[in-house]
């Protein structure tokens, strides 16, 4: 796929995209600037003062969702006359860059919806978030999962974003027949998933559909390998270790890898990863249930052999892993319209709207609210049914996983997260091993020196 795609096809807010240095000064500078904007308001019914229009920011831009996106507008609408709603579409791989510049140029959107909790953090921790703690209440505190509610919990009290779905972006996906024809079985360790990436590659198919760009999903790849190798980029105390055994281990293994995923793959980031397997063209992957949608979409003929399992682990010293995206949905500090973003925000988790969005890509995001994961109304869609092995998988994996801001319950949060995804370091790390031939145990202490360095600013 290209990079004109499902996540930005419209290439909204391209206007505002600058360098990831200038939008890390933008974010930093602006943290002072914005903390005397719109103060907190109530959630009941918006003011009537003319007709106002809210800008929303979204990382979901799939052409179903897209269609409940616009039903879920239209019934906004229907019951706040007041508000309009400007529903803008911005990619995973620039939406930091892009919010750098909103800030920057004084001019954000008014709710931000399904961006990466390593982001969500770094917001928080720059003082440029409005609390939400009345949004959760209005939903209901206690309908949300402990995980879900917990991770954008505010230490001083209440929250600072909402969970609006999670996705567990680690899932391990592979084709079953053929595996079989191979004689092997699903991976469960890492020399397993190199054995069968290569019996799998042949005749013009590759053993594994793997990002290693220097930017977006391989920052994701390169931070579930160290953690499955039994390392940790920033441990519990949040002291740096990336110059680790383990991590040096997750970086010869992704090295091991790569003559086993397609040529192209020092260019894929998300959609060039989920279309390698959803296409045939590889045996396994990485994603999050987004793949069963789009195999049932685009390639239904090998919809009966995808199955999915937890990311594999290091046999010895690794740890089982699976992470969760908690995709956020917060309101900017110097949004102009607080009060009327507060109840579209609370307006996405009414039952019928959460569970149109969710049936929109059934089993990329995975519900949040306890009563719709129990709902006959979720859990009947077709596509759910068909593969219920693995929704199953993925529901256990969000039941233990972490979050790159969290990545595990003994872990503080990781406000400088957003930071370090941000700035790609982890993604550049793999480019320096297999465009620029760099060793995986130099490549560890580059790492170690570039976190290091994020942490202390």
């Amino acid at each position: 796929m290209s990079n004109q795609s499902r996540r930005d096809p419209s290439a909204a807010g391209s206007r505002l995209a600058l360098s990831r240095r200038q939008a890390v000064k933008g974010l930093t500078a602006l943290g002072g600037a914005v903390l005397g904007g719109a103060a907190m308001g109530g959630i009941g019914r918006a003011r009537a003062q003319g007709v106002k229009t809210l800008r929303v920011w979204t990382t979901q831009g799939a052409p179903l969702q897209r269609e409940a996106y616009k039903v879920i507008i239209a019934a906004f609408e229907a019951e706040n006359p007041n508000i309009k709603i400007a529903l803008e579409f911005v990619s995973d791989n620039d939406a930091w860059s892009k919010l750098g510049a909103a800030f920057a140029g004084g001019d954000v959107p008014d709710v931000v919806q399904h961006l990466s909790s390593v982001f969500t953090g770094s917001l928080f921790q720059r003082g440029l978030l409005e609390p939400v703690t009345d949004v959760v209440e209005k939903v209901g505190e206690n309908d949300f999962s402990d995980a879900a509610r917990d991770v954008y919990r505010d230490p001083k009290g209440g929250y600072f974003a909402t969970v609006i779905g999670t996705a567990v972006l680690s899932t391990f996906w592979y084709r079953k027949d053929l595996l079989a024809a191979e004689g092997l079985t699903a991976p469960k360790y890492f020399d397993e998933w190199l054995k069968v990436a290569k019996a799998t590659t042949k005749g013009g198919r590759y053993g594994a559909s793997l990002p290693y760009s220097g930017r977006g999903f391989t920052n994701f790849l390169v931070d579930y390998t160290i953690q499955a190798s039994g390392g940790w980029l920033v441990a519990p105390d949040l002291s740096v270790t990336a110059n680790s055994p383990a991590v040096i281990a997750a970086l010869e293994f992704l090295k091991e890898m790569r003559p086993y995923a397609p040529p192209g793959a020092n260019n894929y980031s998300f959609d060039e990863s989920l279309g390698g397997f959803v296409s045939g063209a590889a045996a396994t992957s990485i994603y999050t249930g987004r793949v069963l949608t789009n195999v049932s979409e685009k390639n239904p003929a090998i919809e009966p052999h995808i199955e999915a399992l937890p990311y594999p682990y290091r046999r010895d010293g690794g740890r089982p892993f699976a992470t969760n995206s908690f995709a956020s949905q917060f309101i900017p500090k110097g949004s102009k319209n607080v009060d009327e973003a507060k109840l579209f925000a609370a307006f996405q988790y009414r039952p019928d709207m959460y569970v149109k969005f969710l049936h929109s890509a059934p089993g990329h995001l995975l519900p949040v609210l306890t009563s719709i994961g129990n709902s006959p109304d979720y859990l009947n869609h077709p596509l759910l049914a068909r593969h219920k092995a693995a929704v199953a998988v993925m529901v256990d994996e969000a039941s233990w996983g972490g979050a790159p801001v969290k990545p595990s319950k003994e872990h503080a949060l990781i406000l400088k997260s957003g930071d370090i995804f941000g700035a790609n370091v982890m993604a550049n790390a793999l480019q320096r091993i297999v465009v620029d031939g760099a060793t995986p145990a130099a490549t560890a202490a580059w790492l170690q020196d570039e976190v290091a360095k994020i942490m202390k600013s």
